[in-house]
């Protein structure tokens, strides 16, 4: 019994004094190894799980080494019902094989103070562009029927490492600035009204690109069909007199607007300004006749010193059009001037050279507030007897005028002319009627009567005769004696 409690004694001695010395370290049971990264590798991606034990259980920590690279990559233990230690990429950091293809990792992996160190070798794979597969290619687009937001291609592609792609477009020419959009399917839509382009089409070229770069351009050929020629003005853009008072509904002038399309249908529109031109000038919308108006005349006095109007013609072919500027300038005419009556009478007494038989003048009316006038008078053979002032009308006598001496007619018929500053005259009938006065006393014949009668002569005898004239016509050259 005692021999074997020492030799048991002994075997546990030996047992624990050989756990000390050979106590379990740390086991990587899946390194060294490799794997491969693309290069621009924005995100942080999951390379490798380290497969590392302890047989005593003790807790692990893995770290990087300093240096080769390690500051671009990070090693962590999951915090899942298993926790390990795993190795990342780092998010936003930069990854380019002409900088440096590989990266041998050191790792460190320690528990209970014992480390055991492996590596990690991560190769950077240069990217493959992402490449377009249905270019280049060509396309008819009408531009008649196309409208904003119709797709007109959809480009496709691919790339190797399933990148997300992108697409970008430029248009040649630049200008007109290009019409096409491409969306992220690939899809280039029109996103311009192109119905009144003349323009051929465009080159479009598509760049394809994933997150380290571009792939190859490719052009698709844009070609317009059913391209509309605008109409063009060739004969306004200047300034027509028009005179006023010209016949309502007379032809202006006529636009002329030209279109190599020969089925199109040209419509023609104008407004003016000011705008009370649009009364005065009207246009017609088929044959782009610019004419007067058919209710409203032109007078230039009554427009009050707005007598130039500008007014924009546009000749519109249903896809285009074109505008020019006509300025219709209405021009002042002289107007005849019009005296105030269809026919003058005057009466006036018989009298002396330079007597006033009409003080007013003659009444005239004028829409040319600035004009001057003169006055003539025509009497047939009796003209020579009146005097006429020019400028105002006055009518008098120019010589003595005495119907007594039975020369001289008592009623006259003239004819009275008012002329304007522009040579335009009016002319009326005037009667003149000369009244008899009692303009001469009675004469003896002799200037003294010598008589004689005898005494015893009866009575009732004629003792002598007196005898007077009066040069008077008339009742008023009637003579009583007393």
């Amino acid at each position: 019994m005692g021999i074997l409690l020492l030799a048991l004694s002994i075997v546990l001695h030996s047992y624990w004094k050989y756990a000390t010395i050979y106590a379990a370290v740390p086991v990587i049971g899946n390194l060294p190894n490799s794997t491969s990264v693309s290069e621009g590798t924005g995100t942080e991606e999951l390379l490798y799980v380290i497969d590392v034990t302890d047989a005593d259980g003790d807790s692990i920590t893995c770290s990087l080494q300093a240096g080769g690279g390690s500051n671009k990559f990070n090693l962590r233990l999951s915090t899942d019902a298993n926790p390990s230690w795993s190795l990342y990429t780092v998010h936003d950091e930069t990854y380019d094989p002409g900088s440096q293809a590989v990266y041998t990792l050191g790792i460190d992996c320690t528990a209970n103070g014992d480390t055991v160190s492996s590596t990690y070798t991560v190769n950077i794979v240069a990217n493959l562009p992402p490449v377009i597969t249905n270019l280049p290619d060509s396309v008819n687009v009408s531009t008649l029927t196309t409208s904003i937001g119709d797709n007109v291609f959809t480009v496709t592609g691919t790339d190797t490492e399933n990148d997300q792609i992108s697409y970008s477009r430029s248009c040649s020419p630049v200008a007109p600035a290009c019409p096409f959009t491409i969306l992220a399917s690939g899809a280039i839509q029109l996103n311009a009204d192109i119905s009144s382009s003349t323009h051929i089409g465009y080159d479009v070229t598509v760049t394809i690109s994933d997150d380290t770069g571009s792939g190859v351009d490719k052009i698709l050929t844009v070609l317009y069909t059913d391209i509309n020629n605008p109409p063009a003005i060739q004969n306004l853009g200047s300034t027509i007199s028009v005179p006023e008072n010209t016949a309502l509904g007379e032809t202006v002038v006529t636009t002329d607007c030209s279109d190599s399309d020969a089925s199109d249908t040209l419509v023609y529109t104008m407004s003016c300004t000011p705008a009370s031109g649009s009364t005065y000038f009207l246009i017609n919308s088929s044959s782009g006749v610019i004419y007067t108006s058919t209710t409203s005349n032109i007078n230039y006095e009554f427009l009050g010193g707005t007598t130039s109007f500008a007014c924009p013609v546009t000749c519109n072919d249903g896809r285009a059009s074109d505008t020019e500027t006509v300025t219709l300038s209405v021009t002042n005419v002289n107007e005849a001037p019009t005296l105030s009556q269809n026919a003058y009478s005057i009466s006036a007494d018989e009298g002396p050279a330079g007597t006033v038989i009409l003080a007013a003048g003659f009444n005239v009316t004028d829409e040319d507030t600035d004009d001057t006038y003169s006055f003539s008078v025509d009497c047939g053979d009796s003209t020579g007897y009146f005097s006429i002032v020019t400028g105002t009308g006055v009518l008098s006598y120019s010589t003595d005028y005495d119907v007594d001496d039975g020369t001289r007619p008592s009623s006259i018929s003239c004819n009275v002319t008012v002329t304007d500053s522009g040579g335009i005259t009016d002319t009326a009938p005037l009667s003149i009627i000369i009244n008899n006065i009692n303009d001469n006393a009675p004469v003896f014949v002799y200037t003294s009567h010598v008589w004689f009668v005898s005494l015893d002569a009866a009575v009732g005898t004629v003792v002598g005769t007196a005898a007077a004239t009066d040069a008077d016509i008339g009742t008023f050259g009637d003579i009583s004696y007393t």
